[in-house]
């Protein structure tokens, strides 16, 4: 949410962390079928904060999804121009 709000503040939203107001918060975890011990499988979470600005409120809005199946491959590098 940092940086969102990072952002937020940038373009003129001045609320406080304690005037932000969270939604909602919903987070499920996946497990395998016990074989292998009950390993995650994946795990989602999604919360949703009210933003006060301009006598209405920003509703900002995030789902995090995490997968974990089968072995990985490939290679994992940074985009270009990320530091």
């Amino acid at each position: 949410m940092e940086p969102v709000l990072g952002q937020l503040r940038k373009a003129g939203v001045t609320a406080t962390d304690g005037r932000i107001t969270l939604k909602s918060f919903v987070e499920t975890w996946d497990l395998g079928d016990g074989a292998q011990g009950y390993r995650v499988v994946a795990h989602r979470y999604a919360f949703t904060f009210l933003v006060p600005f301009q006598g209405g409120d920003i509703t900002v809005s995030q789902e995090v999804r995490a997968d974990n199946r089968g072995v990985f491959d490939g290679n994992v590098a940074l985009p270009s121009g990320v530091k």
